[in-house]
């Protein structure tokens, strides 16, 4: 009897590690619980945390947000300038540059009308630097 006990259990130890093999899939972890990590999409849970416990302040954090400021203030007021100079000297209708001289304060802008091209010379009026740029027609 004891060995028709030991048969009988290895047959079936036999098909249940077959079938254990048919069924088998890998096994993945992923963590469900954003404290323990691993998935990348749990990164906002994670930072709101320490953000909420963060006691620290930035000492310069006012002069970045100062500076940020200004350089969008500069970058509008310039676009302002950009826009009312494009106006002044091109042609509305065709968009195309007017020949004549333009005096914005920090530069003087030259155009000239040649007969292949156009000639915009821009002159800093503080260092004298000039930039000559063709155009051609």
């Amino acid at each position: 009897m004891n060995k028709h006990l030991i048969i009988g259990f290895s047959l079936l130890l036999g098909i249940w590690m077959m079938i254990g093999d048919v069924w088998a899939a890998e096994i993945r972890y992923q963590p469900v619980n954003p404290n323990f990590g691993g998935n990348p999409f749990n990164a906002a849970p994670l930072q709101s945390n320490a953000n909420a416990q963060n006691s620290f302040t930035d000492p310069n954090r006012t002069q970045r947000a100062r500076q940020t400021f200004q350089q969008r203030l500069d970058s509008l007021v310039l676009n302002q300038i950009a826009r009312e100079l494009l106006g002044n000297i091109t042609d509305p209708a065709t968009g195309e540059l007017i020949p004549g001289t333009i005096n914005t304060g920090l530069s003087t802008i030259t155009i000239t009308d040649l007969i292949t091209s156009l000639q915009v010379v821009i002159v800093n009026n503080e260092t004298g630097e000039t930039t000559t740029v063709l155009v051609p027609n």
